[in-house]
Order: structure tokens, then sequence, then C-alpha cells
């Protein structure tokens, strides 16, 4: 089995939550990290056709890989029609300290709208770390 699909079949695995916590992200980043270029290239474009599960999961993984493969992904995923998916990303990225600027090209457009509404949905905490992403991302010149 190949490594993207070796990553695909765990992030579909109808495991506990708390596995996924304490096991399940570790494995993860350790089959991340063996991906080509040609398969991130490939998840770049598969995560919006997986079930929202998987995104999540996807989403809690990409802080533990390299900024340059998994923050233009989480940036993207900012957009998605899923609260839960862009929650999970945005806890991601709350993760990461690398400057956002040299992605800036891979924040879809409407991303900080979204933001924007989601804030107002959430909890007190999320609200919070949701602002902080959002004025991280106007630092880095997103619009």
């Amino acid at each position: 089995m190949n490594t993207l699909r070796k990553l695909d079949t765990l992030l579909s695995e109808d495991s506990a939550d708390d596995y996924w916590g304490d096991a399940g992200i570790d494995l993860g980043c350790e089959i991340a990290a063996m991906l080509s270029e040609d398969d991130w290239e490939n998840l770049r474009e598969i995560w919006r056709l997986r079930s929202q599960k998987w995104q999540c999961r996807f989403a809690n993984l990409l802080d533990g890989v390299k900024a340059e493969y998994g923050v233009p992904i989480l940036l993207t995923m900012l957009s998605s029609d899923d609260d839960r998916v862009v929650l999970s990303s945005i806890d991601s990225l709350d993760g990461i300290d690398d400057s956002l600027k040299k992605f800036v090209h891979c924040t879809e457009s409407g991303a900080l709208v979204r933001l924007q509404k989601l804030q107002h949905r959430v909890g007190e905490d999320e609200a919070l770390i949701i602002q902080e992403i959002s004025e991280r991302i106007k630092a880095a010149g997103i619009r």
C-alpha cells in the first residue's frame, strides 16, 4: 500500500476520537512525513471530497508536518462550508508559529469573511482563537 493510501485509510478509519487524539495524530504525522510532493499535490485536491471526520482529522495533523505542506492546505480549509472543518483548521493554525506571509497566495477569497461569521456562532474561547488567526492573516497581507 502506498503512503498516500495509508494516510487516507488512517483518516477514514471509524476509530474513536479518543484513539485519534492519543495515537492517531502521531501515526498520521509519521505517515505524512513520508509523503512525496505528488502525494501532497493530490491531498490539496482530494481533501474536499472526503468526509467531515476525515477533513477534521487531516486538519488536526497538519500542524505536525512541515509548514510548506500544512499551512497552504489549512489556509484553503478556512473556506470550507463546514464549521467543524474550519474550527479544526483554525486550531492547527493556532499551533503553528511560522509566518503566514509566504503562504498568502493559498488563502481563498472570502476566508476572512467566513471567519468573521463563524466567530459570532462559537463559544468565547473559540472566538478568541478565530480573532487571533484573523489578525495573523490580515498582518500577512491577506484580505
